[in-house]
């Protein structure tokens, strides 16, 4: 069986995600896509095998996938009037 999300997971591993990791966010799936898409683009074939990721193309590839997170979210979690915002904040998926 094929693990869910095999280019966040190991995105977040190499940058030891903490509180956020990309692989557990409610926009995983839409993400991923965004993370081969750059990984594909930004790093070698031997990431795979290796699992090592240079510094810059890391930073590149974890700022563009908090952009993609960003235009993913609720248009309700963007509202600047504390009167619209949500009750409470949601609580991401683990």
């Amino acid at each position: 069986m094929r693990a869910r999300y095999p280019t966040l997971r190991l995105i977040d591993q190499v940058l030891r995600a903490g509180q956020w990791p990309f692989s557990s966010d409610p926009a995983a799936a839409e993400l991923e896509r965004e993370a081969e898409r750059l990984v594909g683009a930004y790093c070698s074939d031997t990431v795979w095998l290796t699992g090592d990721i240079a510094a810059a193309p890391l930073m590149t590839i974890r700022d563009a996938l908090e952009h993609a997170r960003c235009r993913a979210l609720p248009i309700s979690l963007l509202v600047s009037d504390p009167e619209q915002a949500p009750a409470t904040p949601p609580v991401p998926a683990v």
